[in-house]
């Protein structure tokens, strides 16, 4: 049977809240940074890239995970002990996932209001498999957001269980070619200078 509207609103929310958490505040504190002029600072520094990338994509995606967990305990729906190891791997990835692609836009842009556009494009597309699901299941592997659901769904008792390797495989495909592209760009556009 279906599950409930409030349990398929708390997936859905995990999803379409949680994971863009980082993708949302990554590219703000990028353009905050270049604002400022600490960016600048930090390419001359022997930081260097690897540890700025790094440093983004760890706070953003740990945040990710520990506001997944806090909706999940405040939902009223907490997912059974056994599956919380899953949620919270499946958090981790989608969250490095969505966090690693707000990079990536924001490297190809000077602002946050040249950045909006695009980004609002990205997650309204990242949504569209959801509303297609019902009707067109295999649009959930169209896009992030639907590959995620269906594992959130796999781990919550919601859908397929069969789906959550798929879901994992996805995700992580699409983190492996999104890690390069994003620190290609950002080398190519943010820490050009330094040559780090």
């Amino acid at each position: 049977s279906r599950p409930a509207l409030h349990e398929r609103m708390v997936t859905t929310l995990l999803v379409y809240e949680v994971l863009i958490l980082g993708f949302l505040f990554v590219a703000g504190g990028r353009f905050q940074q270049v604002e400022e002029g600490s960016l600048r600072a930090y390419r001359l520094s022997p930081g260097g890239q690897a540890r700025w990338t790094g440093a983004k994509l760890l706070v953003w995606s740990a945040a990710g995970v520990a506001y997944g967990l806090a909706f999940l305990a405040a939902s009223f729906e907490p997912p059974a002990w056994s599956a919380l190891p899953g949620v919270v791997a499946l958090s981790a990835l989608g969250s490095l996932l969505m966090t690693t692609l707000g990079l990536l836009l924001a490297a190809f842009s000077r602002n946050l209001s040249q950045w909006f556009p695009p980004a609002a494009g990205l997650l309204a597309l990242n949504m569209a498999p959801a509303a297609l699901a019902e009707s067109w299941p295999e649009a959930r592997w169209l896009a992030p957001g639907g590959a995620a659901l269906a594992g959130f769904e796999a781990l919550l008792g919601q859908g397929d269980p069969a789906l959550l390797g798929a879901s994992f495989a996805w995700l992580g495909a699409a983190l492996a070619l999104a890690l390069p592209l994003s620190w290609l760009a950002l080398r190519a556009r943010a820490f050009k200078e330094a040559g780090r």
